[in-house]
């Protein structure tokens, strides 16, 4: 039998297989016009894509039709832009602390022009999260970078798309999923697989229900009319499914983890805080046909469930706390089981069912508490920043978040131009704020100037064999140990001498050193995120070497061998003698 003999169907599956790539297929279809017509299947050019980009079909919507042809060649070619428009950011930005608006400008086209933001963003995730922690560790950076700035800028679409919604029609697991891509911008969150799981969830709910229920889902779904009973029923097994089958539970231990505002990392880590365990809750019981809405109860947001439909408005209600394993309370036994005095009045508003959107404020709010919480060391920021961006798009006028906003872009040195645009927003909104904004206008002007000068400044070569670099015991992609305070760091620069102020001299303590200042000193980045410079004579090579945990290690550095980290090219232009020094130091240690 000849090949071209099979079913037609039968070769398609075969070239289905993974062995053959893409480029295999181009060459087969070349052979006869039959094996042609054969190539141009719609299901194998999908297949073709999911064998290539594992992860990207699931960020593709399932209720539209593809081209799957054109998908794949727009992947390839958008796929081949990204990483070289990554690539070129180092030479560009090296002497900068941040990559500034016009850098992302190209991204931003390529996404809008070609309609291609999912790939984007799943060829920026690619260089970010390929299998090589080690490796390619400077595009992982700069990646990391335009995912931050190109992930909002594709979600502020999504966000204004549902916010126009009418509320009965915005899903809450919707908006805590752009909540989360927004606010973990590195993170491949697909919102696909978060519905999945709430579905799955819904399913076993319906498996554990008693016939008489679950029979009635077999149904069409406008046929199903559940009676009182039969709502409490479900919403009893939903407790059990919730919190035995998948053990979701309040994370009182760790309540202010940011980890627990996010839907997908709930659903996998089973902790939550009231408002992500609420929601979750809701969402589950909406696809089993039982309104639960979410109110906004002091202390924490708990659920209404009308139980009692013709009793009056106030005994209507039964009330949910997904806080404490979906505990049903009473009107009446509502402030005692929050530790309320009995004859405390709480007010109609506290029973009042609640929009998505002020859901989705609440939810911000949490973030910039947490974040005004955290360390102001680089990355450590960005729980805040996030927050704040996202506030913003939610409650566009609100005067204190601008304000909050302009100053964390002041204290960074980035956003600039959009920072100068939320000033002019805030004196539109109180002309009251004028003096304040022409001051802080002035800040933003002074670091537009300054990060210029940064992004022209050329490298100046430091070179170790010049006479008076004779003392350097150490060089560029050294792990090292600080003896005094035992902490682990990387070496990415250094001086013949402190050429710090006195006063930092005085402040630090270095006049009390054997040698003072008149000794090379290192910046180093430190495992905890923060940089430092330190003295030669407080550091020392370790025993056993490991990676330094730190956001900037990318921005030095291209890889880590296991023995010490090799500079990227930038950094060996800086340092043209410290690669080779580096190495000849490993070997010594080794030998």
């Amino acid at each position: 039998m000849n090949f071209l003999d099979l079913p037609h169907e039968l070769i398609d599956f075969i070239l289905q297989n993974d062995v053959l790539n893409g480029k295999d297929i181009c060459y087969i279809s070349q052979t006869c016009t039959i094996i042609n017509g054969i190539c141009q299947s719609k299901e194998l050019w999908r297949q073709k894509l999911q064998q290539r980009w594992p992860g990207l079909l699931q960020r593709y919507s399932r209720s539209q039709q593809y081209d799957w042809s054109s998908e794949f060649r727009k992947c390839y070619m958008v796929g081949q832009k990204v990483r070289s428009m990554v690539e070129k950011l180092s030479p560009t930005y090296y002497s900068c602390e941040e990559v500034s608006e016009e850098g992302f400008e190209d991204f931003i086209k390529l996404l809008d022009e070609c309609n291609a933001g999912e790939i984007v963003l799943n060829s920026l995730m690619e260089i970010f999260h390929d299998q090589k922690s080690h490796c390619n560790l400077t595009n992982k950076f700069y990646a990391a970078k335009v995912l931050r700035n190109i992930q909002h800028h594709y979600l502020q679409k999504k966000w204004i798309t549902h916010l126009d919604q009418h509320p009965n029609d915005q899903w809450l697991e919707t908006g805590a999923i752009l909540l989360s891509q927004w606010c973990q911008p590195t993170e491949n969150i697909k919102e696909n697989n978060v519905y999945d799981l709430l579905d799955k969830m819904t399913a076993q709910v319906i498996a554990k229900c008693p016939e008489n229920i679950a029979s009635v889902f077999k149904r069409e779904k406008h046929e199903r009319s559940w009676s009182t009973e039969q709502e409490r029923t479900l919403l009893e097994t939903l407790n059990s499914v919730l919190f035995e089958d998948y053990k979701l539970r309040g994370n009182s231990e760790n309540y202010y983890d940011e980890l627990n505002s996010y839907i997908h990392q709930v659903l996998s880590r089973g902790l939550g805080i009231p408002i992500t365990l609420a929601i979750v809750y809701a969402v589950v019981a909406r696809r089993l046909g039982v309104t639960c809405q979410l109110i906004n109860f002091p202390q924490h947001l708990l659920l209404r469930w009308k139980e009692h439909p013709l009793a009056t408005p106030n005994q209507q209600f039964t009330y949910i706390d997904a806080f404490n394993q979906g505990k049903f309370c009473t009107t009446e036994e509502l402030p005692s089981a929050f530790g309320f005095p009995g004859n405390r009045f709480l007010s109609y508003e506290v029973f009042s069912r609640i929009d998505p959107i002020e859901v989705y404020r609440r939810m911000c709010r949490n973030l910039i508490n947490i974040g005004r919480q955290q360390s102001n060391v680089l990355d450590s920021l960005l729980c805040l920043r996030n927050a704040l961006d996202l506030a913003i798009i939610l409650s566009p006028s609100d005067i204190d978040t601008l304000l909050l906003s302009v100053r964390v872009n002041l204290h960074l040195g980035i956003d600039l131009s959009r920072t100068s645009q939320m000033l002019e927003k805030i004196v539109e909104l109180d002309a009251s704020n004028a003096q304040l904004v022409n001051y802080l206008s002035i800040k933003v002007e002074e670091q537009g100037k300054a990060y210029k000068e940064k992004k022209n400044k050329e490298i100046i070569p430091k070179i170790r064999s010049d006479g008076k670099n004779k003392n350097l015991l150490f060089s560029v992609g050294l792990v090292m140990c600080h003896k005094r305070y035992n902490y682990m760091c990387v070496i990415y620069g250094w001086d013949y001498k402190c050429e710090a102020s006195k006063e930092w001299i005085h402040q630090m303590g270095v006049h009390t050193l054997p040698n003072k200042q008149h000794q090379p000193f290192y910046n180093v980045l430190v495992e905890d995120g923060s940089c430092r410079y330190a003295a030669q004579e407080n550091l020392t090579m370790p025993e056993t070497v490991s990676p330094v945990s730190h956001p900037e290690v990318g921005k030095y550095f291209e890889s880590f061998t296991g023995t010490h980290y090799v500079m990227n090219n930038e950094k060996s232009r800086e340092y043209p003698e410290d690669g080779v020094a580096t190495e000849q130091s490993i070997l010594k240690t080794n030998h």
